[in-house]
C-alpha cells in the first residue's frame, strides 16, 4: 500500500508545486464533476481518480481542499529552495553543508506534505472496497536486488 500512496503523494506534490493541467476542460457541464471546469483538483494529480465513485471523490475533495491551504506554501518552499539548490550547484564553490540544509529542509516539507495528503486519504479508506483498495495500490514492485548498483539495466561493477 506504501507505494502506491506514496507515489501518489509524489504526484500530488508535483501537481501542487506546478497547480496547472494540460488537459483543456471539457465543453459539457454534464461531464462528471471531476472533469467539469469548476473542479478545483487538477486530474493530473488523483491519478487514482478513476476507481471513486462520485460521494468517494466528493469526500476525498473536501478532505483535499482542506489541507490544500497548508499545502501551497509548502509545495511553494520547495520549489524556491530547489532553484536555490540548483544555483549552488553552479557556484564557483560549492557549500556542502548549506545545500545539505537545504536538501534537509525539502525532506522535512516534503514528509509534512506527505502527512497532510495522508490525512486525506485516511477520511476515504472506510469507504473503499477490498477491490479499489488493491487497484489504487497497483502492484507491489519487489524490493531491489543488492546486486543490482546502478542504473537501471546496468551491469553490476565488477571488482
Amino acid at each position: 500500500m506504501k507505494s502506491g500512496i506514496t507515489a501518489a503523494f509524489i504526484l500530488l506534490a508535483a501537481g501542487l508545486a506546478c497547480a496547472q493541467t494540460n488537459t483543456p476542460p471539457p465543453a459539457s457541464t454534464n461531464a462528471p464533476p471531476h472533469l467539469r471546469p469548476d473542479h478545483k483538483i487538477p486530474v493530473s494529480i488523483s491519478p487514482w481518480d478513476r476507481y471513486l465513485n462520485a460521494e468517494q471523490r466528493k469526500v476525498f475533495d473536501q478532505a483535499y481542499l482542506a489541507s490544500e491551504a497548508k499545502i501551497t506554501p509548502l509545495s511553494k518552499r520547495i520549489h524556491q529552495l530547489r532553484n536555490e539548490m540548483s544555483d549552488m550547484m553552479f557556484m564557483n564553490t560549492f557549500d556542502e553543508a548549506g545545500f545539505r540544509a537545504k536538501s534537509e529542509e525539502v525532506g522535512k516539507l516534503e514528509t509534512q506534505i506527505d502527512v497532510l495528503m495522508a490525512q486525506a486519504v485516511v477520511t476515504l479508506r472506510p469507504m473503499l472496497s477490498s477491490n479499489q483498495v488493491d487497484m489504487i495500490r497497483g502492484p507491489q514492485s519487489p524490493p531491489p536486488s543488492p546486486t543490482a548498483g546502478g542504473p537501471a539495466g546496468a551491469a553490476p561493477a565488477k571488482p
